[in-house]
């Protein structure tokens, strides 16, 4: 039998590039270039056997020469990318999140990966993408970038300086969380909160935005009316209404905020709950115009909402204190049934909805074991704010007050709240007062001070001297209204006038 034909070492030699050996094809030994290293005449380093890269932790080809990763950790199996682990946003609320993004982002993910594609192709594609794509302009850019210098300083002014001082809270703060995103899709209210910025800036000194003030409110007018002949209520349209009430109060505290908070109510009234696209901006609604229709009431004597009593929602927690008004919403109704009372004391039984048997006494005594009673509880993420209590129990001991100054000219003071001496509120009033920083929240105990017949000049002295001081932090007209409001109650208290003090000469005060 023939012997095998003598072949020689070099054609059963193992060395051979991977491609050869899969297709059974005798390798020449050249090493392949790239053919980016071949147009550079660069020496090309890609790999020859499959082993070399996995044990050196590296991907095939030049993928992967100067990887970061530690060695021995990459292996054929895990070449498919993983599940994306999905994290937590809790630590970002209430945060300006800026992310990089490109259109591979928003494309399907197959859980595929074309490792053949090089950074020409990315960028030919990038540059060859339809009209209907999605830009990397809109994407990458800042929210505010899209509008006109002016208009993009002053929501920034808003959203630095303005929010963040009409919550007692940084974090639960729904100018910021909640109003602030929906103006961004909603231009009556993106242009009633612009002209609140500039408003503000007006009130400080700052002119070089007054015609702005005028002009984004006049926008934000129509493109509200706009909305109304059509019937297209929102959102958007209920916030516009807010910043428009806020723009009035802030400005001049005159009867056009008023209007404005009543449009406000009945349309919120009006407005079914699948009309609103988040129940935390309902729930802010219903606060902010409820509440301030209640806190109004406290400045003019005798007014009575003529499309009856507006109430909170069944869903809320009416003891928890509200960061935005600083007390309870519990606390919030008690004053609300004050304001009920008759100034009157020969008047009886014409609250409303008082039976036979529900007299002004009993009435006023129930009310003050009401205030006597009441407990109001911090939210549970802010357990650890003391300053927000303290204003809780401030506006209590003033709505006791209120109570009192109510019924003050009645013979029936001493019947129901025998154990109240009004001298020991007021001191325990101002030294709460005095351990809290200026801010508005402060308006209506101050407001409540001043008008309930204050014959100590220390006490007189302290009242105006914290209602400057809060004017000077933001000058709103709320404020000052408040300030022309004592100094009418003290001189005519000082000259001895007979006429009634509390005669409405300066209701719809803003005092929420």
């Amino acid at each position: 039998m023939a012997s095998a034909p003598n072949m020689s070492a070099e054609t059963y030699r193992r060395s051979g590039c991977f491609q050869c050996k899969a297709v059974s094809l005798r390798c020449i030994g050249d090493v392949p270039r790239c053919t980016r290293c071949r147009t550079l005449d660069l020496t090309c380093e890609e790999f020859s056997f499959v082993e070399e890269p996995v044990e050196q932790g590296v991907s095939l080809g030049r993928r992967g020469t100067c990887s970061k990763q530690q060695r021995g950790i990459l292996s054929l199996s895990n070449s498919k990318p993983t599940h994306r682990k999905m994290i937590s946003l809790d630590a970002y609320s209430g945060r300006w999140v800026f992310l990089n993004l490109t259109t591979k982002n928003y494309l399907e993910d197959t859980g595929e990966v074309d490792y053949d594609s090089d950074e020409d192709t990315a960028m030919k594609d990038v540059s060859g993408e339809p009209d209907d794509a999605l830009q990397l302009r809109s994407i990458l850019s800042h929210p505010l970038s899209e509008y006109s210098h002016s208009e993009s300083y002053l929501l920034q002014y808003f959203i630095q300086s303005i929010g963040p001082d009409c919550s007692l809270s940084s974090n639960d703060n729904p100018y910021i969380n909640l109003l602030t995103p929906l103006a961004f899709c909603h231009p009556a209210l993106r242009n009633a909160m612009v002209s609140v910025a500039a408003n503000q800036l007006r009130l400080l000194g700052d002119a070089r935005y007054a015609n702005e003030a005028a002009l984004y409110k006049n926008r934000a007018i129509q493109g509200l009316q706009q909305a109304v002949e059509l019937r297209n209520i929102d959102d958007g349209i209920i916030g516009t209404i807010l910043m428009l009430c806020f723009y009035d109060i802030s400005d001049k505290c005159d009867s056009s905020w008023v209007k404005h908070l009543e449009a406000g109510l009945d349309l919120l009234h009006c407005l079914p709950l699948t009309a609103s696209s988040s129940q935390g901006l309902r729930k802010f609604f219903q606060m902010y115009f409820v509440a301030h229709d209640i806190m109004r009431r406290t400045a003019t004597p005798g007014m009575v909402n003529e499309n009856g009593r507006y109430g909170w929602s069944e869903y809320d927690n009416l003891d928890e204190i509200d960061t935005i008004m600083g007390c309870s919403r519990r606390l919030m109704g008690i004053i609300d049934d004050i304001s009920d009372l008759p100034s009157d004391g020969n008047t009886v039984n014409i609250m409303r909805n008082a039976g036979p048997a529900d007299t002004y006494i009993l009435r006023a005594h129930r009310l003050s074991c009401d205030l006597i009673n009441l407990t109001q509880t911090l939210p549970a993420h802010l357990q650890h704010r003391e300053d927000i209590a303290r204003i809780a129990e401030t506006k209590r001991l003033a709505a006791f007050l209120y109570l009192i100054e109510r019924v003050s000219s009645t013979a029936y003071r001493r019947q129901f709240i025998p154990r109240t001496d009004k001298g020991t509120l007021v001191s325990k009033m101002i030294d709460l007062i005095s351990s809290l920083p200026d801010s508005a929240t402060l308006l209506w105990p101050l407001y409540v001070l001043g008008q309930t017949a204050l014959d100590n000049q220390d006490h007189r002295r302290f009242v105006m001297d914290r209602l400057e001081r809060i004017e000077r932090t933001r000058n709103l007209g709320s404020v000052r209204r408040a300030r022309t409001a004592m100094k009418d109650t003290f001189r005519i208290m000082d000259m001895r006038y007979s006429v009634q003090r509390r005669d409405g000469r300066f209701g719809n005060i803003s005092l929420a």
